[in-house]
Order: C-alpha cells, then structure tokens, then sequence
C-alpha cells in the first residue's frame, strides 16, 4: 500500500512537470490576447531608443514587442538622456502606458518631463 502511493506521487509529480514545462513555453506559440495586443505594461519595458528624426521613441517590451511613442510638444535634448523613468497615475508596475502619461529623464542636472501623446503597437510578430 505504502510502495503504491509513493508511486502515485512520483507519476503525479512527473505529469505535473511535464505540464509545467508545456505551459511555460505556451505563452510563445499562443496568439496574442487583445491587451497584449496593445497595452505595453510599465515594468516590462526592456530596452528604448529615440529615433531623432521623427522625433519618436520606440519600447521594447520583455517579451520582444515593440511600441512607438510620441510625445506632446518638444522634449529638449531627450536624445542625449542616458536612463528614463516611466511614470503613470495608476502607480504599479502592470499599469499600461497611455496618453497623459510622462517619461522623465535628466538633463544637465534637471529633471525633464515628457508627456505622451501617443503609444502604438509595432507589428504583430512574436519572437
């Protein structure tokens, strides 16, 4: 009786990991959901990089989607910031980044305040 249950362990424990595995790489084969779609979470953001021509900045996203943002008005000599700092009325990390919201950064020793105009999906792809 004893040997059948820890045999029942191991054969529940094993299929539990085999489904674990499953769904940790469903998330990558799986269609993306409509706030996936297009909601960049602020505590995803990976990397950035400001395109100066056309004035726009483009967010990458942990998961490898790419978001292009515009802001109102100018922000002077945001393409030599070297760090920003997201910044939402909701306060958490899961909040989306909208219009209204701000992007700061420092130039020479003060903190400059970008607000966005806009923020849009790049693409549909999945990496």
């Amino acid at each position: 009786m004893k040997f059948n249950l820890v045999l029942t362990l191991l054969a529940g424990g094993l299929a539990l990991a085999l489904a674990g595995d499953a769904a940790a790489r469903a998330p990558h084969d799986a269609p993306l959901t409509h706030r996936e779609a297009r909601c960049l979470e602020i505590g995803r953001v990976y990397s950035w990089n400001f395109h100066r021509a056309n004035r726009t900045l483009v967010l990458e996203s942990d998961m490898q989607r790419k978001f292009q943002v515009h802001f109102m008005g100018y922000c002077p000599n945001f393409s030599f910031a070297q760090a920003i700092a997201l910044r939402s009325p909701d306060g958490t990390a899961l909040s989306c980044l909208n219009t209204g919201d701000v992007i700061s950064y420092r130039d020479n020793g003060m903190v400059q305040h970008c607000y966005i105009r806009s923020v849009a999906a790049l693409g549909e792809q999945r990496h």
